[in-house]
């Protein structure tokens, strides 16, 4: 009767020990669920704001592409120097505007966004390199139109291609 009574009562331990044993895991993983939908909420916003500012540096890297700028520039009445000096000023100017999104943006996308800049710019001046002071804007942005043709903005496409990767991995986690 005693072996009964003490086998009776190891089984009864054993099964409170498994039960206690499931409602910790229990818990626990309900515990790790939560935290993770807490994040998430809190994050949401975030990510919304990251896909904006891919979004705006997208539109900025189009913009700054050097037959976009001259095509949105008086290019009739001005001497080439002036175009020259307005296509640069209007990256740059471009360039500053979206600064403040690098926040959002990994530092090597920020990286390749400053190098499309500054090879954009250096086209622009390498177009206008040799011309004399009688040169047409009209020609000079002819020149511009051709070595944009021959880079084919590599730099700006490496850019964008550094932002798509960036959405892709928002949605992704």
């Amino acid at each position: 009767m005693l072996m009964v009574i003490v086998l009776g009562s190891v089984i009864a331990l054993a099964a409170l020990a498994m039960c206690w044993v499931l409602i910790s895991r229990n818990l626990d993983i309900k515990e790790k669920g939560l935290r993770l939908d807490d994040q998430q909420k809190r994050m949401a916003p975030i990510a919304a704001l990251k896909i904006s500012a891919c979004e705006r540096l997208t539109i900025m890297l189009e913009r700054s592409t050097p037959t976009s700028v001259v095509m949105r520039l008086p290019v009739a009445g001005m001497t080439a120097a002036q175009l020259q000096l307005e296509v640069i000023k209007s990256i740059r100017q471009e360039f500053e505007h979206n600064v403040g999104l690098q926040i959002y943006v990994q530092a090597e996308t920020w990286q390749s966004i400053v190098q499309a800049r500054e090879e954009t710019i250096e086209i622009i001046k390498l177009a206008f390199q040799d011309l004399t002071t009688q040169t047409t804007s009209i020609e000079l942005s002819q020149r511009i139109f051709l070595l944009e043709a021959k880079t084919e903005n590599a730099a700006i496409q490496t850019a964008l291609e550094k932002i798509k990767e960036e959405i892709q991995q928002q949605f992704s986690m």
